[in-house]
C-alpha cells in the first residue's frame, strides 16, 4: 500500500570488494593510516566554495609520518594542493614518498603551458604511490592523472567509497557544472 517501506538488499559485484581490499591493503602495507585519509578530507573543507575550482587537499607522507599538507588556495594563489605542499619539501624528501590527493591530479590539459600539472610535478619529484580521493568530474581530464602516473611506474590506489562519497559531496557544485553536459534528457514515445 502507499506509504510501505520494502527492504531491499544490495549485494556489490565482488570487483567493488576486490577494489576495496585493494586499497585498504596498500595503504596498511605502506604505513597509510585511515587518519591519514581523513585529514585530507579535512583539510578539503577549508577550501573556498567554488563551481569554477575544485576543493582539493594534499598530504604528503613518507615512512607512515606526514612531511606536508595542504589545500588549494591556502596560500591566497590559484596554486593547486598538490603544489603547494610539494613546495613545502626537498626534492630528497619527496623521493619515494606517498602523495595523498582528494582529487586525481590534473594533467597537462588541466594546467597553463607555463605550470607543470601535478602528475608531472609528481613524476618529476620521484613519488613512489598516489592515493587519490575521487576522480576528476572534467572528462578532458579524468582518467588521464591515473593512467599518467601509472604509465610512470607510479602505484595508484583510491580512497575507500565512504570518505570518497564526502569528498563528492564537498565539491557537489564543482561536478555538476564539470558533468552537466555529459548527461542529456531523451523521450522516448509511447507505442
Amino acid at each position: 500500500g502507499e506509504g510501505c517501506i520494502f527492504p531491499v538488499r544490495f549485494t556489490p559485484r565482488w570487483d567493488f570488494w576486490e577494489s576495496e581490499a585493494a586499497n585498504a591493503s596498500l595503504a596498511l602495507t605502506e604505513g597509510i593510516s585511515f587518519e591519514h585519509l581523513r585529514t585530507a578530507v579535512e583539510l578539503t573543507k577549508r577550501c573556498v566554495d567554488s563551481a569554477q575550482k575544485p576543493k582539493v587537499a594534499a598530504v604528503i607522507v613518507k615512512e607512515g609520518r606526514v612531511i606536508a599538507e595542504a589545500y588549494r588556495g591556502e596560500d591566497g594563489t590559484d596554486r593547486h594542493a598538490e603544489e603547494i605542499a610539494i613546495h613545502k619539501c626537498t626534492r630528497e624528501q619527496l623521493r619515494g614518498a606517498i602523495m595523498i590527493t582528494t582529487l586525481e591530479p590534473c594533467t597537462l590539459h588541466g594546467r597553463s603551458p607555463s605550470v607543470a600539472s601535478c602528475s608531472l610535478l609528481l613524476i618529476n619529484n620521484s613519488f613512489s604511490k598516489v592515493i587519490i580521493g575521487i576522480p576528476d568530474p572534467d572528462n578532458r581530464i579524468r582518467g588521464n592523472g591515473d593512467k599518467l602516473l601509472r604509465s610512470n611506474n607510479i602505484t595508484v590506489a583510491y580512497f575507500p567509497s565512504k570518505l570518497g562519497s564526502e569528498l563528492w559531496a564537498l565539491n557537489e557544485k564543482f561536478i555538476r557544472d564539470r558533468t552537466k553536459d555529459d548527461f542529456r534528457t531523451i523521450l522516448i514515445p509511447k507505442l
